[in-house]
């Protein structure tokens, strides 16, 4: 039970990592925006997303790798 809990967490943490990172890659296309605003822009996100995005990566980062040690028992998930 505790592997099925520690993968669901590990792809919901993921989704939300990427989710994040794809945001970011559409709100900061600067193709639109003239200097001033995209500065602007960049600053606010910096702001916002600097304080959860290193934390939110290092917990996908462990949460895989708990993953990973618990599928290295399993035959079937673990091709090794």
């Amino acid at each position: 039970m505790l592997p099925l809990v520690i993968d669901s967490v590990n792809v919901f943490l993921s989704a939300l990592l990427v989710g994040a990172m794809f945001c970011v890659w559409l709100v900061f296309n600067p193709s639109q925006l003239d200097a001033s605003h995209y500065i602007i822009l960049q600053q606010q996100g910096i702001r916002t997303l600097h304080p959860i995005m290193p934390g939110l990566g290092a917990l996908t980062i462990l949460f895989t790798f708990a993953s990973a040690v618990f599928a290295r028992k399993t035959r079937c998930a673990c091709r090794c």
